[in-house]
This record gives C-alpha cells, structure tokens and sequence, in this order.
C-alpha cells in the first residue's frame, strides 16, 4: 500500500515531545458532521434548513435550449449533459448532489395539471425510489395559471388538483403539520389589489379537501413598505428574484450585499409584527440574456478581484444571520437548475473561465463578464459556508506569549465588544480582557509560562452577555520544530 504523508506541527524541547491533537487543542463553535449546523455561546445547535427552487420542465428537449452556457465559447454544458429530467439515473444524482449540498427539498415549478412539469414531479420524482426523506413542494407559477394576472379561474380547480395528487403524499413538505405551499409573485397580485381574494379561493378549495395550507408568499422586492399590509395574509414570505431586488449587475460588491440584507431585516421585522414567517434567500448569479433580451448581467464574482462563487459566499453568510426559527431556519436558493437564467447551482462540466460567446460581437450574451466551468463549486460553498461557524479563533504559540486571531463569519452589533479569558499562570494580562471594541481581529497575550497549557475563550459581548464564543488551547514555547509524520496503511 501506499504511504500516506502528512505534515504536522511537534514542540521540541530537549528529548521531549508535545503533539496536540485537533481534539485535544481545539473547543470551537465549529459545525458538527451534520451538513448544516453550528453552535451559539451558550452551546444551542444552530441549523438551518435549506430548500432550492427546482425545474422539472426539461423533459426530451432540455426546454428548448436558449441559455447562455451553450453560447459560450467552448460552449459549458450541464455535467449531466442536456438531460432528460425523467431519468431515473438523472433525478437520483440530483438528489445525491442536493443532499450532499445539504438541501433537503425542492420547491418545483408548477404550471398547471398535464403539464410538463407536472408530469415530470408527479410521476417521476415523487416516485423516485431514492427519494427517501427528501420533500418537495410546489412552487405556483401564476404569472402561467392566472394568464398574467387577467383570469383567476384556475384557482380553485388547481388546488382542488394538488390536494388530490400532492398534499397527502409522505415526501411533501409541511411546516407545522401543513402542506407548504410556495406562490409566486404574490406581490404582483398585491398590486392588482387581488391577493385576498386570490388567497381566499386558495385556502377554500384547500379547506374542501380536507388541508389547511402553510402559504408562502414571493412578497419580498426591494425596500420594506412602511406597514405590513398584505404580509398579514400570508405565512411565510421570501424573496425570489433576488437580481431584481438588489437592482445592481456587473459586480454587486459586498456593499450592495450588505444593503440588500439590510432591506431584508426589515422585511423580517414587518413580518413577524403580524406573526408571519421570514424565509431568507441566496442565488449564485444572474444572466438571461440567453432567453429572451435580456437584463444586463451580475457576476458570479462579488468584485472584479475575488473568486468566481465569492457572491454566493457573501449571501449565504448574510442569510444565515436572518434565518427565521420558527420555520427551522429556512433559507432558499435561486436555483437549482433554471439554466435560462443562469441562476443554477447544479454542476456544469469543468472548463476553463471564458468571457467570449458566439454572437456578432462576441460579447453580447456575456457583457465581457467571465464565466467558468464551474464543476461542483456552488454545492461546496453551500455545504461549507453553511456549516462555517461564525466565529473562529486561531492561537499560535510563541516565547511566553500567544498570539490570538480570529475570523468572523456574520454581523456584529455596532456596539459589541470582544472579551478574551484565559484558564493557566497569570501572565501580563490579567483574566479576563475585556473592553476589546468589534473591529479588532487579532490580540496577542504575553508574560505567560512556557510548557505550560493555557486554555484561551473569545467572546464577543453585548452589553455583559456573550452572543458568541470560541475556545483553543495553546502552549507557549521557546522552540517550535514542523517535522513530517510518515503514516503507512497497514
């Protein structure tokens, strides 16, 4: 068998030697092996449930093509090539990706009873073998079933239709015992001043066949309103067109990610003053300039200067912080595989970044942004930025000193401070520091004994409570020595 070569670090002094272990060094806030979740100060697991908005409309025709990858040159196909979405063999690796991901359904695009899409998750995915505990719910296409808002007539028979083929199956989703139901553009019929009577005829034909419904509401776009206004008809509400809603393309800049967010603390705060559930949501991009003219571009990049995903980086971590717990922390991700607007996440065969198409100009398709053969990035940073804690601290040992560092991986209240204790000999400064203010980053403890352990605990504070916290242990020293650890499989 082959040897197995691993570096670690190794305290020499003399003839003796001190090895720390991961688990001997380290007491952190740092995820369990369960994909989404991490801990508090106060020890409370934090997790989240993540969904993504799936299309079962691709069917033997990948939906008619006309999606920017295929424009690029070298074109940059799905992984799984221009599938048919009722293959067996196709859904289950959807399934093994998403799992592996850490989403645990999918919220299908619904267009009426016949359809395609109805078909496809109906009779395909429902009775996947592999489905297992996996949920799907249906997301409510109305701009399609109310013909753009001018006939409600559907309504009714659709529900009664979804109650009798999808509400009573065991793998759709239900929140408090109630089959959820997603519905899009809600906030357009708020417009037309038809959400209440829409909703009444919804939760009727629902109520005649026996359900009680958990509706959430595509309600979110840009700032929050003053009042709640139509929030208080729904349960749930979110934010689909998260593009639309930022107002920004080319780069969005951390900036603009931070202002979106704030606008959605907002929407939160109007929902829950009408006891309304708040469902925050993520998208890697966006480019539909393969489907139709098309809206000018935002970059998977979140600048010029960073790596293709870091947008999908940023918004996961902002969404994390206002993850409602009274729908176990949901959050939603634009998309899963709507490929004419680039919104997927699901993996594309590995190429080479490019920014050249096959248009006239050889721009028109990409706006001179880059676009890479992404493999199966976008399932690894949901899977690791999930389960990323949000605080992480760092000790390297010195002569009689530590040096401490630590990354933060959410927002801190403007007026929170860092407070560091240490358990060992009394060194220069005395246990606890306190009165660190929020932007400092780094703190070196110093006058401290050499060989001897000293366990070390950053909190950061909010007036005297500790709101999060993570633990290392250290051991100064005069000489530190990296040798190699030669491991051979037996």
């Amino acid at each position: 068998m082959k040897a197995r070569r691993f570096i670690v670090s190794i305290f020499l002094f003399g003839i003796i030697l001190f090895a720390t272990s991961s688990s001997e060094a380290r007491s952190t806030t740092m995820a369990t092996s369960t994909p989404a979740a991490v801990f508090l100060a106060d020890g409370h697991e934090l997790s989240y449930y993540l969904g993504a908005y799936y299309y079962p409309w691709y069917f033997d025709d990948f939906h008619g093509r006309q999606y920017l990858r295929e424009h690029l040159i070298p074109p940059q196909e799905p992984m799984l090539g221009e599938y048919n979405d009722r293959d067996e063999d196709v859904i289950r690796q959807h399934l093994d990706w998403s799992r592996y991901a850490g989403i645990e359904f999918w919220a299908t695009s619904w267009w009426g009873p016949g359809e395609r899409e109805d078909v496809t998750t109906l009779n395909y995915i429902l009775q996947h073998p592999d489905l297992s505990d996996f949920k799907i719910a249906v997301h409510y296409e109305t701009t399609g079933r109310t013909n753009n808002f001018t006939d409600y007539s559907n309504l009714g028979p659709d529900i009664t239709y979804l109650a009798e083929n999808y509400f009573g199956h065991p793998n759709y989703l239900r929140i408090d015992g109630k089959p959820v139901l997603f519905i899009y553009l809600t906030r357009a019929l708020s417009w037309w001043g038809t959400l209440q009577s829409s909703l009444d005829t919804i939760r009727s034909a629902a109520a005649g066949a026996g359900y009680s419904l958990f509706i959430v509401g595509d309600q979110v776009f840009g700032g929050p309103p003053d009042v709640p206004g139509d929030i208080a008809l729904l349960d749930g509400i979110t934010n689909y067109d998260i593009y639309g809603s930022m107002g920004v393309n080319g780069y969005a800049t951390q900036t603009s990610v931070d202002a979106y967010y704030t606008d959605q603390a907002g929407w939160k705060a109007l929902a829950h003053s009408v006891d309304v559930a708040f469902i925050p949501a993520v998208t890697p991009g966006f480019n539909d300039k393969g489907v139709r003219d098309g809206h000018t571009p935002l970059s998977r990049k979140l600048a010029s200067d960073q790596e293709f995903g870091s947008l999908f980086s940023a918004m996961i971590r902002r969404a994390k912080e206002h993850a409602d717990v009274a729908v176990g922390r949901m959050i939603m991700v634009t998309s899963w595989n709507e490929w004419h607007e680039d919104t997927q996440i699901e993996p594309i065969r590995t190429a080479p970044a490019t920014s050249l198409d096959d248009s006239e100009t050889g721009n028109a398709y990409t706006n001179d942004l880059s676009y890479e053969g992404y493999g199966e990035r976008y399932l690894q940073i949901l899977r690791d930025v999930v389960n990323e804690p949000p605080l992480m601290l760092h000790g390297t040992p010195a002569d009689q000193a530590i040096h401490l560092s630590w990354v933060v991986n959410t927002t801190l209240p403007v007026t929170s401070t860092w407070q560091i204790a240490y358990e060992g000999p009394e060194g220069d400064q005395p246990s606890p520091i306190t009165g660190i203010f929020s932007p400092t980053s780094a703190y070196t403890l110093t006058g401290l004994t050499n060989l001897a352990w000293y366990t070390v605990t950053l909190n950061a504070m909010l007036d005297s409570t500790p709101f999060l916290t993570d633990t290392v242990r250290v051991m100064p020293a005069d000489c530190i020595v990296y040798l190699p650890l030669l491991l051979r499989d037996n």
